[in-house]
C-alpha cells in the first residue's frame, strides 16, 4: 500500500504518517505546513494539480482534512459544509476517477445519543450541524459504485501531553488541584490515537471497504473517564488532588444538544482485523507518567 494523507498535521494524521512511515506514506496540509508534506487546499485544489508531487504507485487517500470543531460548524453552516461535505466527496470522485481507493473519517455525532453500543447498520440521526455534515457524506458514500472504505472514530485521546488531547489538558488541571467540571451523562469509547491509526490502516491492507465503527471497547462516562485519569496522577505524582465538579452536559453551555451515548459496537471491526486496543488505564498510567505539564 502507498497512500496519500490528507490533513496529515492533525491529531490523528501525524500518526498515520507515523504508522505507514515515508516509504508508504505521502503527507498533504492545508493552513498548517509540515515539514516534507504537500501543500494541499482542498476546497479548490484536485488531486490531478498534485500528480507531479505523487508517486505513481499510489494506491489509498486517507481522508483526515475537516473542519472539526462542532461550536464552529453550528455557527458557519456553509462554511464548514463547504469543508465537510463539498471537499470530500469532490475529493473522493477525484479518487475514483484515478483508481484509488479513499479512506475516509467519520464520528460518532452521526446518532442521537439515546442509547449507546450503536451499529454500522444503525440508522443515523444526528444532533449537531457537524454530525449532519458526516452523516451527510456516509450517505453518499452508500449510493457510490466504486469501492470505498470509511471509519467512524469515537473520542480520541493518546498517551501525550499535545494539542487536541483532553486528557492532556486534564493532566494539568489535575496536577494544578483545581477545579473541574465533568459531564456523569456522557457515555463515549475512547481510542488511542495510534490505534485508530494503526486499525484504520490494518483495514486497509485487508482490502475492507464500506464502513466501520472504530472506537475502544470499553465504554466510559467522561466523569469516569476523569477518575480513571486522576488514580494514575495522584499514584505518580502526590499534588492536591483536584476538586471535581459532577454535571450534565447540558450544563456545559453548548450552543446545540450534544448526544449522550455515543458508545460503538466494533464487532464488525474486530471480525476483520482482530484489532489489540490500547487500554485506558494502560493509556492513562503512560499519560500520568510524561513530563511537560505542571
Amino acid at each position: 500500500m502507498k497512500a496519500l494523507v490528507t490533513g496529515a498535521s492533525g491529531f490523528v494524521g501525524r500518526r498515520l504518517l507515523d504508522h505507514l512511515g515515508p516509504e508508504r506514506g505521502v503527507g498533504a496540509y492545508g493552513a498548517r505546513p509540515m515539514a516534507g508534506a504537500i501543500a494541499f487546499e482542498a476546497g479548490r485544489d484536485r488531486l490531478a494539480d498534485l500528480a507531479s508531487r505523487l508517486p505513481s504507485n499510489l494506491t489509498h487517500v486517507f481522508i483526515l482534512h475537516g473542519a472539526v470543531n462542532p461550536e464552529r460548524c453550528a455557527r458557519e453552516w456553509d462554511a464548514t459544509a463547504a469543508i465537510n461535505v463539498d471537499s470530500v466527496t469532490r475529493l473522493v470522485q477525484d479518487c475514483f476517477a484515478q483508481g484509488l481507493t479513499p479512506v475516509w473519517f467519520s464520528t460518532d455525532y452521526v446518532f442521537p445519543g439515546d442509547r449507546g453500543f450503536w451499529r454500522e447498520t444503525d440508522p443515523t440521526a444526528p444532533l449537531t450541524a457537524y454530525g449532519r455534515q458526516k452523516a451527510a457524506v456516509e450517505a453518499w458514500l452508500q449510493d457510490q459504485a466504486r469501492p470505498w472504505l470509511a471509519v467512524r472514530l469515537s473520542k480520541v485521546v493518546s498517551d501525550r501531553i499535545e494539542p487536541q488531547n483532553i486528557l492532556g489538558e486534564w493532566v494539568g488541571n489535575i496536577r494544578r488541584g483545581e477545579t473541574m467540571r465533568c459531564a456523569y451523562d456522557q457515555v463515549l469509547s475512547p481510542i488511542c490515537a495510534d490505534d485508530a491509526a494503526g486499525a484504520s490502516i490494518a483495514l486497509a491492507e485487508a482490502g475492507a471497504t464500506g464502513l466501520f465503527n472504530l472506537a475502544g471497547p470499553e465504554a466510559f462516562t467522561r466523569l469516569a473517564l476523569l477518575h480513571l485519569l486522576i488514580s494514575h496522577v495522584l499514584a505518580t505524582d502526590r499534588t492536591a488532588e483536584p476538586d471535581v465538579v459532577p454535571c450534565r452536559l447540558a450544563d456545559l453551555g453548548f450552543s446545540e444538544a450534544r448526544p449522550l451515548d455515543t458508545s460503538l459496537d466494533i464487532g464488525k471491526l474486530q471480525r476483520t482485523i482482530g484489532w489489540r486496543f490500547t487500554p485506558m488505564a494502560e493509556l492513562c498510567a503512560r499519560l500520568a507518567a510524561a513530563p511537560g505539564v505542571s
